[in-house]
């Protein structure tokens, strides 16, 4: 069955290629919600949940593995376009350290090849104040149009 997922999952997903935060700048609320603590004390973003649903980045093939059969149509449009940087989902100084890709939209196996990897967007709004915190996302989905049979 063809699915699309999209939402603000509140978390982002590993690899270099995406934003990224520096957890040092970010708030203690921010590290408890986003992070995880290392044992020498550094943080980084907690990704096991993205990361369950599209699977983890392997630096070594530039490509996911594992993961529940999802795919996150931001990295199906880098992917086909790699000079297009992945933007953050979340709107400039609401947070300290930087902002993440945080808001997904999510294909899985059967919706893929209907998604047109041009068509992703983060709109980034104009004007201050902004509406929100948080920035539109946007992409086509490709059906063919079933042929009809008109012979008697």
């Amino acid at each position: 069955m063809p699915l699309i997922l999209g939402g603000d999952l509140n978390s982002t997903a590993s690899g270099p290629h995406l934003p990224q935060r520096d957890w040092a700048a970010a708030g203690y609320r921010a590290r408890a919600q986003k992070a995880r603590q290392h044992p020498d004390g550094t943080w980084t973003a907690d990704t096991d949940a993205v990361d369950h649903l599209i699977g983890r980045w392997n630096p070594d093939t530039r490509r996911r593995d594992d993961g529940c059969g999802f795919h996150a149509i931001a990295e199906l449009a880098w992917t086909a376009n790699p000079c297009m940087p992945l933007l953050s989902t979340v709107n400039d100084g609401i947070n300290a350290g930087g902002s993440l890709l945080i808001d997904w939209l999510l294909a899985n196996n059967t919706m893929r090849p209907h998604v047109h990897p041009d068509s992703y967007r983060v709109h980034v709004p104009a004007q201050r104040p902004y509406p929100s915190d948080h920035r539109l996302v946007t992409a086509t989905l490709v059906f063919d149009t079933p042929t009809t049979n008109t012979e008697p």
